[in-house]
């Protein structure tokens, strides 16, 4: 059995070298960037042509347009090149927040519907994680968005997004309780992806939709609530254990936090990080 350490996206550390220093002292497998120049649509909005600040809310106001030195490209090259330099073996994942989060985040004064606009994001985005696929191990997209209801339209956006995208794709999304998560989740798992990343340390009841609803994609699983400052270990590795149990050993592919940790501090950030490597250890060394 493999399963390896990652971080859903964003640290509180002031530079991508130290974020990236933070995740490789505590011993994470698949490191980001960090995400340190701003948050998730700070980082995506504020490049995609046609998108304008106006005072503080950011808005469609034109046709969109992929920028053509990219998006978060520059700083993918600036983390591989710093693995390289440190001559780390960990892997590196890109991190793109989703159409759909994006368009529910911007007013659109452009295009006639939502719709027409989280497509037309897709297909910007394209240009990004066809461009990112040559620098990562691993792609991940972030919906929390889908916390309110995955859109009817998911399967064509997300078709548009990763077409011509080989590399291995996570979709991380947040769960709702009160919705009919085995519906949401069979919606998901007809998407084009390879993994699926759920807040499931939050909503545990979540697993056990993906069991009966999506049989066939990979598991990364949110062992870590980011939203409690109490961390027992025996937590994490009884999340963990449940999950094998319910899902299979096979399909646990990444261990993670619940969510990114752009609001703790440094020091909580790192013990997140932490908890999660020790509880993966402690799993598998006592599933020999």
């Amino acid at each position: 059995m493999r399963i390896l350490t990652s971080v859903i996206g964003s640290h509180p550390a002031r530079s991508l070298e130290e974020a990236v220093d933070a995740q490789l002292a505590e011993g994470i497998d698949v490191v980001t960037d960090g995400q340190t120049s701003g948050d998730m649509i700070q980082i995506f909005a504020g490049k995609i042509g046609g998108i304008e600040l106006a005072n503080g809310k950011y808005k469609i106001a034109r046709e969109l347009s992929w920028p053509a030195s990219g998006i978060t490209v520059r700083d993918q090259w600036l983390a591989l090149s710093y693995l390289l330099q440190k001559k780390s073996r960990a892997l590196l994942k890109g991190v793109v927040t989703g159409p759909y989060t994006l368009a529910r985040a911007c007013a659109n004064n452009y295009y006639g519907s939502e719709e027409e606009a989280a497509l037309a994001l897709a297909r910007v985005l394209n240009s990004e994680l066809r461009e990112l696929q040559h620098v990562i191990d691993v792609l991940q997209i972030d919906e929390p968005a889908f916390y309110f209801g995955v859109p009817d339209y998911a399967k064509p956006m997300f078709s548009d997004l990763v077409s011509g995208v080989d590399k291995e794709i996570i979709l991380h999304a947040h769960a709702n309780k009160n919705h009919d998560l085995q519906s949401e989740v069979r919606k998901v798992a007809e998407l084009p992806v390879q993994v699926l990343s759920y807040d499931s340390a939050t909503v545990p009841q979540v697993l056990s939709a993906i069991q009966r609803c999506a049989p066939e994609q990979h598991i990364s699983l949110g062992c870590v609530r980011t939203d409690v400052s109490f961390l027992p270990k025996k937590s994490v590795v009884r999340r963990i254990n449940r999950a094998i149990s319910l899902l299979g050993p096979e399909r646990i592919r990444y261990v993670t936090p619940d969510c990114g940790l752009r609001l703790k501090t440094p020091a909580t950030a790192n013990k997140i990080m932490q908890r999660v490597v020790d509880a993966r250890d402690y799993v598998l060394s006592n599933s020999k």
